[in-house]
């Protein structure tokens, strides 16, 4: 069957890029597929990685004596201890006054447990 028979002539302006489109389409999907392509493709996907891990390898390299001279952890970590001092310091302030909810429960087992009858 013919397409161009079946479309309309004033739309035919309009569909002339489409029709190319669908002629190399249709011309394409009958050719067998090559089996080689798809392994180069492959090998293309494999080399590209391959490089870019290349480079990233590069970068950590290229970074990690950077990070060794010129190091931060110890900041860090004197940072962390500060900050962890004055946390317990304000949860030893709050826990510590006697109408705490920690000092009456306290309180409520120690005289349960010494003071129960016997």
């Amino acid at each position: 069957m013919d397409k161009k028979k079946l479309l309309n002539p004033r739309n035919s302006d309009d569909l002339k890029g489409f029709e190319d489109f669908i002629d190399g389409v249709t011309e394409n999907s009958t050719q067998e597929k090559n089996p080689k392509s798809a392994g180069g493709e492959a090998l293309s996907f494999i080399l590209n990685d391959n490089e870019r891990l290349k480079k990233l390898s590069q970068l950590v390299s290229d970074q990690l004596p950077l990070a060794r001279n010129h190091s931060q952890g110890e900041r860090i970590i004197e940072h962390q201890r500060n900050l962890n001092r004055q946390l317990k310091h304000q949860l030893f302030a709050m826990l510590n006054p006697p109408d705490s909810t920690l000092q009456k429960s306290l309180t409520e087992v120690w005289d349960r447990f010494f003071n129960s009858p016997q």
